[in-house]
C-alpha cells in the first residue's frame, strides 16, 4: 500500500513490516505457486526491510527491489534479473 495524494487511500496508514511480512508468510504456506510482490508498496527503509523479509519467507518474485536488496539477496539464494512490468 502506498498512500498516494489525491486518491481515498492518501490518509491510510501504511501496514507495518512485521504485519505485512504475516501475510507472506500466510499465503506462502497455503499457496504452492508462485507467489509475486508488485511495485506498489512503500519505499525506503520500508521496502528494504519489507523485501529482505519476504526473500527469507519464500517470495519467488519481486518488482523493483532496491539494488542492495538484490546484492543481498544473490547471497541467500538464485537470483534472476527480469526487466518487464509484473503486470505482463
Amino acid at each position: 500500500l502506498i498512500p498516494t495524494k489525491g486518491t481515498e487511500m492518501e490518509n491510510v496508514p501504511k501496514p507495518g513490516v512485521e504485519e505485512s511480512l504475516k501475510v507472506v508468510e500466510y499465503a506462502r504456506e497455503r499457496f504452492d505457486g508462485e507467489l509475486s510482490i508488485g511495485c506498489m508498496r512503500p519505499m525506503g527503509r520500508w521496502r528494504v526491510e519489507f523485501d529482505r523479509g519476504a526473500v527469507l519467507k519464500g517470495v519467488d518474485r519481486l518488482t523493483n527491489p532496491p539494488r542492495k536488496v538484490i546484492e543481498w539477496a544473490k547471497t541467500v539464494r538464485e537470483v534472476e534479473i527480469i526487466y518487464e512490468c509484473c503486470v505482463m
